[in-house]
């Protein structure tokens, strides 16, 4: 972040490659990085603000202007996720979004945001994975 505040204060000077990739570089989570890191990460957001799988889905919709529609094109993901704070980076979101819509031309809607994002309560296996997981049980 210091690099980007720093390039915004003197536009005029010139970074180098190495600099610019540390600073912003991304990496694209793994499958069983995506469902550890990825959706775990938007699942805290959504109990963190006391939102159920279908509230949370509104709330992104409501943030990209498209609340009457319910759907969500790629850019209108990024804008919703980032302006929510969920806490991904672009990369991370740009695979939730491939995860959730059956192709890339596919528009986000509740039904796609269901089938991958709910709610602990209506999967108890999958939070005791999780808790095993992360506590590197066997």
């Amino acid at each position: 972040m210091l690099v980007f505040k720093s390039l915004q204060k003197n536009r005029n000077d010139k970074i180098s490659f190495q600099t610019f990739e540390e600073a912003f570089r991304s990496e694209e989570p793994t499958s069983g990085e995506f469902e550890t890191v990825v959706i775990r990460k938007v699942r805290e957001w959504m109990f963190q603000s006391k939102l159920s799988s279908e509230i949370a889905f509104d709330s992104l919709c409501r943030s990209a202007g498209r609340f009457v529609d319910k759907t969500l094109t790629r850019p209108q993901f990024h804008k919703a996720m980032v302006s929510n704070e969920v806490g991904l980076s672009a990369v991370q979101i740009d695979s939730l979004y491939a995860a959730l819509t059956p192709d890339a031309t596919s528009s986000l809607d509740l039904r796609g945001w269901q089938s991958r994002i709910y709610e602990d309560s209506d999967n108890p296996l999958q939070m005791i994975r999780e808790t095993v997981n992360e506590n590197q049980l066997t």
